[in-house]
């Protein structure tokens, strides 16, 4: 993936998370563990068609960027750190 469409890409993550981060349900996002909620949104970016159906390599990207910022994300906009063993 070219560094600009990562770049984009990113930009795109962070916009949708912070409106998945503060318009859902708290209560429930911050039940999730870490991996619950790395899975959930994930599968909202999927859902959102941020890349294309044949698209292997942004789910990739995306999984890392997730990984990256998922604890600063938390920290932002669930004023909580996450655990990463509860289920």
């Amino acid at each position: 993936m070219e560094l600009f469409a990562k770049k984009d890409l990113e930009e795109r993550l962070c916009e949708e998370v912070a409106t998945i981060l503060s318009e859902g349900d708290l209560d429930y996002l911050r039940s999730l563990s870490r991996a619950a909620l790395r899975d959930a949104l994930e599968n909202e970016f999927r859902f959102l068609g941020l890349y294309a159906y044949g698209d292997h390599e942004a789910p990739i990207v995306i999984h890392r960027l997730v990984e990256q910022h998922l604890d600063q994300w938390c920290a932002q906009y669930l004023s909580v750190n996450v655990r990463p063993f509860s289920h």
